[in-house]
């Protein structure tokens, strides 16, 4: 959607869903920073669709926060930590939410190996 610094972007997904579930969408902005002593890379997600108009066909989820964490260990290993929070708003059971919530997280993780590779570029302050 926009990139208002070098190390802000804002992102609008969109998610598909399975009966009897609505299709959700979410605006996020994510913001990037690094601790230049350890070398830890923090990705700061917080919620922005109540500045945007909804998309018809989705239902806006709200409340959304997180925190990426991306750890440096030694022989080129990399520790990575996700802690985020959304209310999928509307009607939805709380046992279904949450089993949508942990299979999106799964399948997030399982295509990271592949993400990171496509995207690795430089941020201009932050350590590579």
């Amino acid at each position: 959607m926009a990139k208002p610094n070098q190390h802000t972007h804002i992102v609008h997904t969109q998610f598909k869903a399975v009966w009897p579930v609505s299709p959700r969408d979410i605006i996020t902005r994510s913001v990037w920073e690094q601790d230049l002593k350890t070398k830890v890379l923090t990705l700061d997600v917080t919620d922005m669709g109540q500045h945007y108009a909804e998309n018809q066909g989705y239902v806006r989820m709200q409340y959304v926060s997180g925190q990426w964490t991306l750890t440096p260990l030694p022989e080129g290993q990399l520790h990575i930590a996700y802690q985020g929070q959304a209310d999928p708003a509307g009607r939805l059971p709380r046992f279904l939410s949450h089993s949508v919530a942990l299979k999106a997280i799964l399948n997030t993780f399982e295509k990271l190996p592949k993400v990171l590779r496509n995207y690795q570029q430089a941020y201009p302050n932050i350590i590579e």
